[in-house]
C-alpha cells in the first residue's frame, strides 16, 4: 500500500469521491503544519509527501531540508507547492523537493506528478488487450455485455444476464 502524507490545505482542495487520494492501495495522512507532517512521516514512513512552501511553522523548504538531512527519512518523494514558482524554484530545489508545482494547483498536474513519483500508471499509458467470452447456460444468444474503464486499476463489466464465477 502506498502512503501519501499531505498538507491539509492541499488535500481539502482536491479530496472528493473521485480523487486520487480515495483510490484503493493508497493510504492518506494529512496535517496542518510542517512539524505535524514530519511526525506523520516518522510514524508511517511515507512514499510521497505533498506540502506547501508557505505551510505554518517551519515551512515547506525547511521541512524538505529536515527530511533530506535525516537518513531514516530521506527516502520519500516530495512535491512542494508554491506561489510564483519561478521566484521560488531555486529555494525549493535546494531544499530537496523532487518536483515543484505552482499554486493554485492544477489537479491534473498534481495527479501526473504523484503518478510519476509513486509509480501509479496513468490511464492513457495503461492499455491491455483482453478477451472476454460470454456463454449462456440457457438456450439462445449470449447476453449483451459492455465494458467500461472505471479507474487506473479496474474495469467494470456490465451485462444484461447473470454472471457466474468460473
Amino acid at each position: 500500500m502506498k502512503k501519501i502524507i499531505i498538507a491539509e490545505n492541499i488535500l481539502k482542495a482536491f479530496d472528493n469521491t473521485n480523487s486520487l487520494f480515495r483510490r484503493g492501495g493508497i493510504e492518506v495522512h494529512s496535517a496542518n503544519t510542517s512539524e505535524e507532517l514530519l511526525e506523520l512521516h516518522r510514524q508511517h514512513n511515507g512514499d510521497i509527501m505533498i506540502t506547501d512552501l508557505a505551510l505554518p511553522s517551519m515551512g515547506g523548504a525547511k521541512l524538505c531540508a529536515a527530511i533530506r538531512g535525516e537518513d531514516s527519512l530521506k527516502n520519500i518523494s516530495i512535491i512542494l507547492a508554491c506561489e510564483t514558482m519561478h521566484a521560488n524554484l531555486p529555494l525549493c530545489r535546494n531544499a530537496g523537493a523532487n518536483t515543484v508545482i505552482e499554486k493554485p494547483i492544477d489537479p491534473v498536474e498534481l495527479f501526473i506528478k504523484v503518478s510519476e513519483l509513486i509509480a501509479v500508471p496513468q490511464r492513457q499509458d495503461m492499455r491491455v488487450m483482453i478477451r472476454v467470452a460470454l456463454s449462456s447456460g440457457a438456450a439462445g444468444s449470449p447476453p449483451l455485455a459492455i465494458s467500461e474503464n472505471i479507474s487506473i486499476s479496474g474495469m467494470l463489466l456490465e451485462t444484461t444476464g447473470e454472471l457466474m464465477q468460473g
